[in-house]
Parts: structure tokens; sequence; C-alpha cells
């Protein structure tokens, strides 16, 4: 271990760029050193990225049978190197050895010592290979080049660039020996060796590492089973840090069998510090590998022909995904009927599915079957959205969690009902007691729905449990809630009067606060809400409605009005006087359940006072 003191330079391991200044003599050599610190530089960067394809780079079967076509594309190795095809598309021979390019040996970019392959060659034999990319470089063109004993004449030539190109090889996979340290049981093993149609879905978790994946769930804080083929075969160091893993394919009978790119191909991601087993759960790399078994899965369903039933071609399924509609895939697999769900839901179901692991057809898993609304109205080609039941139900509905007040409700009563999900702002969901329908009131949101308790509901003098439903576009939700008559309606009636001497000034009319006084002549207590309006309009924002005592008067209400009560409040200014102009009129309401009394004034219905 090095000591580093604080604030001293630590130089070794860092970039060694050449220093420029003048009286300098430079050499090639030293633009060589300048030219090697920029691309450590680039490097840098590149492993800031992460290894994998960062576009293009697609691999597929070429029209021979015999050969692969490799599309554009750019990738990053872990080393860090930029790999760019700039050809729009090559075809890569598999059946004759290979001429080595001219230039520096396949996997040496410009001014590294990275090692590829020994050789470059042709596929040998029959098995199981894994295409690779990895960095080249070679000269291109001529300069004249002066020896220091040519008298300053040019004699001879070298090459006036170095071309930083790549290069394609094939790795032989020992297919036994990985799936052996993958831990894949015996049904795996039969369709590796066996040839039969579960042979690539196989074969690409193989490299997914989906067997090793569960059994570190299994066992997060053990040792786990070790890691998948494509980490293992970089662990072996046959696929270097210099080396970008493109496909799998087989090769059997003289020609290309199955390629399958999304098996060992990932997107970019910075790779973890090595660390315990139980971390690999989670990270971007990851998150990459769940893609990966997402992309894979639809890639090969796309190349299906005929009707396709998935126990047949499919061991692992992702943990969610989209498949034509069919009469046959499904079979024997346990799923529920299909429900609709919209297209918003679609999408969150699949981002959300990405960090599940992939599902085994042999454990039997339950799937959720879903038609989108959407696809349906359009009269497109319908298809079906599967899903883990692990997964939340992408037709999740509103939930109710809590009605308040709490305890037995009585007909006419407003509550809430607290809960999600209730899709206020898109449907306004109704809310039913037994059937009978409270619409919510405004105020609502999605977590709260605002409703009274219909008055019509036919309930006995006992009362009677009822079942409260909530329904939204997504479905429904009930709870059952016990429901009472509420009071008999009041009888009587209330009386307003203004008892508010008004002050004269020598601006005119002028107030501080009008004063009322509300009696009850009902047959029972009860809360009286007050509202009022003013003319002109520019005096509403003015005033306020005050209790006995002079402050704000709670929810505009007078609580607990007894019969025969006497309850003064008033109608002050914010702030100071209110200038009375010669149109100024209130009108005053006050209200308990159904009965209403209203006072009507102007300047001429106030009291004055005495002279």
């Amino acid at each position: 271990m090095v000591e580093v003191l604080l604030g001293a330079s630590y130089l070794d391991g860092g970039i060694a760029a050449v220093d420029f200044f003048n009286g300098r003599v430079l050499t090639a050599e030293d633009l060589r050193d300048q030219q090697a610190a920029e691309a450590a530089r680039h490097r840098r960067l590149g492993r800031a990225a992460g290894p994998g394809v960062v576009s293009g780079f697609t691999v597929a079967r070429g029209a021979d049978g015999r050969s692969l076509e490799i599309t554009a594309g750019l990738a990053v190795t872990a080393a860090g190197d930029v790999i760019e095809l700039a050809a729009d598309r090559v075809r890569v021979p598999l059946s004759r050895p290979v001429t080595p390019a001219a230039g520096g040996p396949s996997g040496q970019a410009d001014f590294t010592d990275c090692a590829g392959p020994e050789t470059p060659m042709a596929v040998p034999g029959q098995g199981v290979y894994v295409l690779a990319v990895s960095p080249a470089s070679g000269g291109r063109g001529q300069a004249p080049r002066v020896a220091y004993d040519a008298g300053g004449v040019a004699r001879d030539c070298g090459p006036r660039y170095q071309v930083a190109g790549l290069s394609f090889h094939l790795l032989a996979v020992d297919l036994a020996g990985l799936a052996a340290a993958g831990g894949l049981d015996v049904v795996d093993m039969t369709a590796l060796t066996g040839g039969d149609a579960l042979l690539r879905n196989v074969l690409a978790h193989l490299f997914l590492g989906t067997v090793a994946a569960r059994n570190v769930i299994a066992d997060p804080l053990g040792a786990g089973t070790g890691p998948s083929a494509l980490d293992r075969l970089r662990s072996e160091g046959r696929l270097t840090p210099a080396d970008v893993a493109l496909a799998v394919f087989t090769w059997a009978g003289g020609s290309v069998d199955v390629v399958d790119r999304w098996a060992v191909r990932r997107a970019p991601v910075h790779e973890r510090i090595p660390s315990p087993p139980w971390t690999s759960l989670i990270g971007a790399a990851r998150a990459a590998v769940s893609e990966a078994v997402f992309l894979q899965f639809h890639q090969h369903l796309y190349e299906l022909t005929g009707p396709i039933r998935a126990r047949d071609h499919f061991r692992y399924l992702p943990a969610a995904g989209l498949v034509p509609a069919s009469d046959t895939f499904f079979d024997g697999i346990r799923v529920r009927p299909p429900v609709t769900i919209s297209a918003g839901a679609v999408e969150r179901l699949l981002r959300e599915s990405l960090t599940c692991p992939p599902l085994d057809l042999r454990h039997d898993p339950a799937l959720y079957l879903y038609e989108v609304r959407e696809n349906q109205q359009a009269g497109a080609a319908s298809y079906l959205v599967f899903a883990s039941a692990d997964l939340p139900d992408g037709d999740e509905g509103p939930e109710i969690l809590a009605i308040h007040p709490s305890g037995p409700l009585r007909t006419g009563q407003s509550i809430q009902i607290r809960g999600r999900r209730f899709d206020w702002f898109a449907r306004r969901p109704p809310v039913s007691f037994d059937g009978t329908e409270a619409m919510p009131a405004d105020g609502s949101t999605d977590r709260k729905l605002l409703v009274t308790v219909p008055p019509k509901l036919d309930v006995p003098e006992e009362g009677r449990t009822c079942t409260l439903t909530v329904t939204s576009g997504r479905g429904t939700d009930s709870v059952p809630v016990v429901v009472i008559p509420g009071q008999p309606p009041l009888k009587g009636v209330l009386v307003l009067e203004a008892i508010t001497p008004l002050l004269t000034g020598p601006l005119g009319p002028a107030v501080t606060a009008m004063r009322f006084r509300l009696t009850s002549q009902l047959d029972r207590a009860a809360d009286v809400s007050l509202r009022f309006e003013v003319t002109p309009d520019r005096l509403r924002p003015l005033l306020v409605l005050t209790d006995d005592d002079g402050g704000p008067l709670p929810r505009e209400t007078l609580f607990g009005v007894a019969p025969g009560e006497h309850r003064d409040f008033g109608l002050r200014r914010v702030g100071g006087r209110v200038l009375m102009p010669g149109n100024f009129a209130i009108v005053l309401t006050a209200v308990a359940d159904e009965i209403t009394v209203t006072w009507v004034g102007g300047l001429e219905h106030l009291p004055r006072p005495p002279r």
C-alpha cells in the first residue's frame, strides 16, 4: 500500500502528456506519446460510460446460410475503446479461413497493447459460437520519409495514416461446461444437446444468467451459483476487455442454424466494483439484462411462423410482454381471462416488469392477460398483454382505505371517502349505496371523494349495512358501511334582522362593522350556515363574517343554535371603515337544512343612531 499525504500530488498511473515548449526537439516518438495520452483520456470516458452496444451492430443469418450479415453500429469496450462500423452492412463468411487484415493485430487499437484472439478463423465445426468485435488498426496511404543520414533527401516511405478500425472474431463455447456451471437442470441440458424447439430460448437464458440470478435470490447471503455464461467467458479471459459480444449462434450441417443477438448484447452500463452476489440484483447492469430478456423474447417471437404454442418454443418468458391475439399461445398455462386496460397502463406495466425475474413455465406460473382499449377502438391487429401475477395488476382499480367520519353514517350526511386511484379528474367516478347513486361533489380528488349519503336511501329505524361502491374506468371497490336514518326534516322558521347603528361622518355614511341577529324558531337545535353578497362587487373582498366577539366566524356557520335562542354576528371591514356609496346593498342568507331566510337591504334599511 502506498502512503499519500494530504495535499500532495500523486502521479503514479496518471496520463503522461507531452510537455511542449519553445526550443524543444520534437520527434515522431513525442507525437505518438501525445496521441497515446489523448487516447488514454478517451478510454477513461469510455470506461465511465460502460461497455456495451450503443446502436446498430444487428447480426443476422446471411442469405447463403454460411455467413453473418452485420449492420453499421457503435459500441464501447470494457477497456474504453469506441468501435464503429461505418458501412451500412457487411458480410462475414464463416465457412472458410479469413485472411487477417493488414495492419495491427486484431484486438489492438491505436497505441494499445490489448490482445485479441490469436488468429481470426472461420467456424471449425458444429457447435455454439459467440461473435465478438474488437478494435483494430492499420496503415493507409504513404508519406515520404527522410533518414538521418540521407542528406535531407527522401528515399523511403511510411504509412500516411494509422486508421482505427475493427475486427470480428468467434469464440467457441463449451456448452456443456457453461450449462453445468450455470446450474441448468436436466430439461435445459436436453434442450441444449437435443436441438429441439426450446434450444434458442434455453441458450439465450444461459447467457442471460436467468437460473444463476434465481439462485442468488434464493440465497442472497450465500455464494450463489456463479455468474452467467457471458460473465464466465469474461472471467476465463476468453472474452477480453477489448471485445464486445454481438450475438450467439449455432452451426450445424455446414450452415448457421440459430442466431440470437440479445442473448449476449447489452446496452452500455457502468460495471460495478466486485461485491457480494446479492448486489447483482440491483443497479444498471441488472436493468440492462432485464431489458435484454424482454427484447430477446420479442425478437424470437417475431421470427417464428405459423400457430405458436408458448410451451413448444419457450421455457422462460419475460415478466410481461406483448403477443398477437391467439387461441393457442397460452395453451397449458394458467391464465386469467383477459380484462381491458388503457394504453397508459400498458407502458407502466411493461416498465415495472423490468424489475421482475423471468418466468419459468416449468414452475407453472400464473399469468394475467389484458386487452388494450385503444387497440380495440382502432380496429388494428389484435394483441394481448401478458404479465406475471407477481406484478401489480395492470387492471388495478380504485381502492377505498377509509370513510370519514367513522362509525354509523346517517342519510343526508356529508362524508369523505379516502383512498387512491379514484380517477376523479378523468372520469368523476360515481359512488353508490346499494345501487343508489351519489355523485361526488366539487373539491373531490383522486384520493378523496366528497359525497352525501343519499337522503332517500331506504333505511329502517334500526339502520342496516349497505355496500358502498366506487366505480372508475379501471374497476370498482366496495366496503360495507352501516347507515342509520337521518333526523326528520327541521320545522319552523329563522328570523334575521340588522341591529347595527349607522355611523355618519363628514364624507357620508361609513361603518366599521354591521351587526345582525339570528333568532331560531325551529323545533330543535341546528347548525346555521351564512353567506352574503354586496353591491357594489368591489366591496365583497373587503368584508368578512365575524362572531359575537368580532373574530372570524368559523366556516361561516353558527353551530348549535337552540330553539328560541338569539345569536348575534357581524359583517366587518378587513382593516378600517368602509365608505358606503349611495347604491350600497347587501343580501344575507341563513340556511339550516332546507329552511332559508334572506335579509336584503341598503343604507335605508340599517338602523340609524339616535340624534
